[in-house]
């Protein structure tokens, strides 16, 4: 059988690259690196094993219910 993995609270950096939609800014793309200094920051929570890209080994912590999944928007 297979060990689960268990979502948890880690200490990484917040990829720069990544946006979340923010339901404290009407769920507007909003830079991740900037959710550090909002009061409804709970801290990044990992929820898969590492080797993936940031945005799926990772969530923002937020009191607003749900863990916010960043986003990658490609630029031209």
């Amino acid at each position: 059988m297979s060990e689960q993995f268990r979502p948890e609270k880690v200490d990484v950096e917040i990829n720069e690259d990544c946006l979340v939609h923010c339901p404290a800014k009407r769920f507007k793309l909003h830079r991740a690196t900037l959710c550090k200094d909002c009061d409804h920051f709970h801290g990044v929570i990992q929820i898969a094993a590492e080797g993936s890209r940031w945005d799926y080994v990772y969530r923002i912590g937020c009191e607003h219910v749900i863990f916010r999944r960043p986003e990658y928007i490609g630029e031209d």
